[in-house]
């Protein structure tokens, strides 16, 4: 095949001296202006900018619907049989023009803010043409593409727009097989995205929701997987297959919308730290503008200015994610780097432009959102891990602490109880031998002591003074008992509100209280016993969403990072505390070295 040179050509040096198929170069490239048809492209030629093809279109473009590619190119009709143009890839629907002539289009061009419509992510293209279409000289071609949904500042699809690969002029038995190679890879790459969306939906439906204790954010951790799997609606596979249910568009859409939110709400049920008020004017607000933007008939000029003001709040979504990311990473809670990990990576992929590099056929965003959800997971199964660490250690010292506790309840009923009942047995012998009534003052003496006796065991095992009395009256009177039987000066400030006052009732208010209790009990008897503190501090707070403890003691303090590894001495008690915290769902810091004494700050959100 021999490619004709004249010196128009020669403007296209770079490629003079290639073969056929011959990759079309010198592009340039004008968006929108109103133009629909392709009948009234004779505009100023000044209009049309230099533009590289086979990158997304830069975001300067994305404030459009429309927008146009053209080249030109020199060939001659005879050396060719079957000519064709092979477009590599194009983001979404398209039309291409030679000379005049509509020689193909790949799904339907869509108006602005129209939705309803099934279009290509990223499918290659092969287009026939006629000998009789190919001119001696300069032959024109015009690609037409939709750059966006409507006009407004990056109001587009997730992935960015454009004409992402190369297009080349040559014989249609040459390029059917680079147009099935390519078809053929991108359907599997979907169906490898799909495969991992559903394992992913299936792992918190099954795995999680069995091996982890019920968590607030569940409900936005499998909406946020099924959105996504919503999106994936949108992949060529279903264009190819003509498989869509709901229209590609729509469905792409409606997971761009809300995917920020959810991903926000997810974070904020982990931290609760802005007031449910303002969450609920958040989310009203923000879903008034999400499904104004999704009716059909609503005025374009409007859902313009709406789509700024949407991408204000994604914005904010997506900044509230990485800063709550951030604050867990720096609360050491398990699992921590792995979301903020993901969170960082999925939000560089959403604009696509923002990644130096495209891969996998420009599906950074599907990459970046399957590595954000896959994050999230490992971030679940280090928790996992975790528990089943600590379940460990936690039962052998339990099957040692339940024996000693046995032998412990064993000996006071001996030594006390049962030396009661053995005296009361006394004196009612004397009682019926000589009738005399001191014996039956001492019998009931003997009987009110081993009462009093039982109720001190049964106090020791249950803690009921909670049920009757509350949390606050609890601890203060716990603590006098301290300094009555101990050696120790304590010192509580409780700077609580009326909801710890009143006796507990209901099964969740109890279960929560009981774990409060349990952690500042097991924390001042580590003071007592392991540090031989003389003086311990309890400070009680609360605000609106949490409550702050901390426990502090001027005892002999240990080396906290050894103990951790050996769990020698206290090692069962913070065990227990780390696990009661963990269960509601706080943060727990101890800081301790030998000498010094230890400090214990815990935060535990309320029920």
């Amino acid at each position: 095949m021999i490619l004709v040179i004249s010196p128009t050509a020669l403007l296209h040096a770079e490629y003079s001296e290639e073969l056929f198929p011959q990759t079309l170069k010198k592009w340039k490239f004008v968006a929108d202006k109103g133009m629909r048809d392709y009948s009234v492209l004779n505009i100023d030629a000044a209009l049309w900018q230099p533009i590289n093809v086979g990158e997304l279109l830069p975001q300067k473009y994305n404030a459009s619907v429309y927008g146009w590619y053209k080249t030109e190119f020199l060939v001659e009709a005879s050396t060719v049989e079957r000519p064709a143009i092979f477009i590599e890839s194009i983001r979404g629907s398209d039309e291409v023009w030679l000379n005049d002539q509509l020689i193909g289009q790949k799904g339907k061009l869509h108006s602005p803010w129209e939705l309803l419509t099934t279009q290509p992510q990223s499918l290659p293209r092969l287009y026939l043409i006629k000998k009789e279409w190919l001119k001696p000289d300069e032959n024109t071609l015009i690609i037409k593409i939709n750059t966006g949904i409507g006009h407004s500042w990056g109001a587009m699809f997730p992935g960015g727009t454009g004409i992402t690969g190369k297009v080349v002029y040559g014989d249609k038995d040459d390029l059917t097989p680079l147009y099935y190679e390519k078809t053929n890879r991108i359907i599997a790459l979907d169906m490898m995205f799909i495969i991992l969306g559903l394992v992913d939906v299936f792992i918190i439906l099954i795995l999680l929701k069995k091996t982890i204790r019920p968590f607030p954010e569940f409900k936005w951790l499998l909406l946020g997987s099924c959105l996504m799997m919503l999106g994936a609606a949108g992949h060529d596979i279903f264009f190819v297959y003509e498989l869509s249910i709901i229209p590609g568009g729509l469905s792409l859409f409606i997971s761009l919308l809300f995917v920020p939110y959810v991903n926000g709400l997810y974070f904020w049920s982990q931290n609760k730290d802005v007031s449910v008020t303002i969450v609920s004017i958040i989310s009203v607000v923000f879903l008034i503008i999400t499904f104004t933007l999704l009716i059909p008939g609503v005025i374009l000029s409007l859902k313009d200015i709406l789509w700024q003001v949407w991408a204000s709040f994604a914005a904010l979504f997506f900044s509230y994610s990485l800063y709550s990311a951030i604050v867990r990473v720096r609360l050491n809670k398990i699992g921590s780097i792995s979301q903020l990990i993901g969170v960082v990576i999925y939000i560089f992929s959403i604009r696509s432009q923002w990644i130096p590099f495209e891969s996998y056929d420009h599906r950074n965003i599907q990459i970046g959102s399957l590595f954000f959800r896959y994050a999230i997971l490992i971030a679940y199964f280090q928790q996992i891990f975790s528990m089943r660490l600590s379940y460990k250690v936690l039962s052998q010292k339990m099957l040692s602490i339940s024996e000693m506790t046995r032998q412990e309840v064993a000996r006071e009923l001996h030594d006390n109880i049962g030396q009661y009942l053995a005296s009361a047995k006394l004196q009612l012998g004397l009682v019926k031998k000589t009738q005399d009534p001191k014996h039956f003052q001492l019998l009931n003496n003997e009987l009110d002591d081993a009462l009093v006796g039982m109720r001190r065991t049964i106090a020791g095992l249950h803690y009921f003074p909670l049920e009757n009395d509350g949390l606050r009256k609890t601890l203060l009177n716990y603590c006098l008992s301290l300094e009555s039987k101990n050696n120790i000066q304590v010192n509580i400030d409780m700077n609580a509100d009326n909801r710890f006052n009143h006796p507990v009732h209901s099964k969740q208010e109890l279960n929560f209280h009981h774990n409060v209790f349990r952690v500042i009990q097991e924390l001042a008897q580590n003071s007592i016993q392991h540090g031989h503190a003389t003086e311990l501090s309890i400070y009680f707070k609360c605000d609106k969403y949490y409550i702050m403890i901390v426990v502090q003691d001027n005892g002999c303090g240990f080396d906290h990072e050894k103990n951790l590894a050996t769990s020698d001495t206290g090692g069962f008690g913070f065990i227990s505390v780390k696990e009661r915290i963990a269960i509601l769902d706080g943060y727990l810091n101890i800081v301790s070295s030998v000498g010094q004494g230890t400090k214990a700050d815990i935060r535990i959100p309320f029920y």
